[in-house]
This record gives C-alpha cells, sequence and structure tokens, in this order.
C-alpha cells in the first residue's frame, strides 16, 4: 500500500520517561462520529436509516451496521447519496415476494425523483431511480402500507403511498401508478379548487 492508504500517529509525553521505563501495549478508542439533525428515519434490514442531513449532506441516507440502531462506523455502515444536492424528502422499507424470491428494499423519495435500493450489505447495494416528476412533495405523505393491497385480482402487495406534485402516486415494489383518479381535479391546474403550489407540501396523510 502506498503512504496514502496508511494512518499516522504522533505520541508525545508530558514529561521525561525514565530509562528504566519500557512502553509495553498501546492501544486507543475510536472517536465518535458527530451525527447532526436529519430530516426522517427509516427502518430496513435490522438498520437504521437516517435520511437527509438538514445542514449539509441534504442528498444523503446513512445506514447504521447491521443489528444496530447507534453504530455507524467501520465497513457494515455506509452513506449513500442520490443525484444532485436537492433534499430526500421521504423513505421507508418495502417487503415485496416474487416467487419464491423475498425482498426488502429501500424507498427513497426527492421533491421529483424516485429511487429504490435493493441488497442486503453496503457492497451488495444496488440504486435505482425509477422515474422523474413523481417524487414526494409532502413528506407527511409518505406511507407504507403494511396490510396487503390488491393491485389486481388476487394479487395482493404491500405498498407504499404519496403525494407528488401531480397526483397520488402507488408503488408496489415494481411499477410507479397514479391513483388519484377521485381527486385529479385538486391537482388541475384549471380547476378552481386546485391544492396552491406554495401550500402543496403541507399535506398530511393519516396513518
Amino acid at each position: 500500500l502506498g503512504r496514502d492508504y496508511l494512518y499516522y500517529y504522533r505520541i508525545a509525553f508530558t514529561q521525561i520517561i525514565s530509562a528504566q521505563v519500557y512502553l509495553d501495549y498501546i492501544t486507543g478508542i475510536p472517536a465518535e462520529k458527530t451525527i447532526l439533525g436529519y430530516k426522517f428515519p427509516l427502518v430496513w434490514q435490522d438498520r437504521l436509516g437516517l435520511g437527509c442531513e438538514k445542514s449539509h449532506n441534504r442528498n444523503m441516507l446513512w445506514l447504521s451496521s447491521a443489528n444496530t440502531n447507534c453504530v455507524f462506523n467501520g465497513n457494515d455502515s455506509c452513506k449513500i447519496y442520490f443525484g444532485d444536492d436537492t433534499e430526500l424528502t421521504a423513505g421507508g422499507s418495502l417487503f415485496a415476494r416474487y416467487g419464491s424470491d423475498i425482498y426488502e428494499n429501500i424507498i427513497i423519495c426527492k421533491a421529483d425523483e424516485v429511487y429504490l435500493i435493493d441488497g442486503t450489505t453496503p457492497s451488495e447495494l444496488k440504486k435505482y431511480r425509477l422515474g422523474r416528476g413523481n417524487g414526494c412533495v409532502a413528506s407527511g405523505t409518505f406511507k407504507i402500507c403494511n396490510l396487503g393491497y390488491e393491485i389486481a385480482p388476487g394479487i395482493n402487495k404491500q405498498i407504499a403511498l404519496w403525494q407528488s406534485a401531480t397526483g397520488v402516486m402507488l408503488f408496489d415494489g415494481a411499477t410507479l401508478i397514479d391513483i388519484s383518479g377521485d381527486v385529479h381535479n385538486y391537482f388541475d391546474k384549471n380547476k378552481t379548487e386546485c391544492i396552491n403550489t406554495t401550500d402543496v407540501h403541507k399535506s398530511h396523510a393519516l396513518h
């Protein structure tokens, strides 16, 4: 390894050490990382995720080590960045089953983008952008429906729901679907009852 990959420590003593003193063992305690304020949490595969560091890395999701909610050091913890520096608005974990294969994916939204994270360990994680223009503009509307929702006759899935700038979106782990047909007038700029664009982020959904 080149020296750019190594760490060096300089040890200084506050007084002269006697010639009869021999150093036998030196150890240290890793410095804690400072965790600043985040916009939202999520739990995925027994890891805690912190989304949107509000003061700096607004497009970042920080995942803890497995089976902990307080270890954000080491190779089993990782930071994932999404697109440009616009902030993440919401996120959660979504269970899905396809045949005999079982998945638990992370769904991450920006105001105009949706991402899916697949994998189990930091080295295996893959990030996919599902689309533009259908992101979550109102973080209070993002919900994971843990009960099976019938997306087609005889087919039930866990789903994620949120409000975009143009309607209410449903994601079943495979496809983004606009389900706002019954309330489409509230997103139609030609209607007087259309939600004002300056207030669209204020919406909230009941759990």
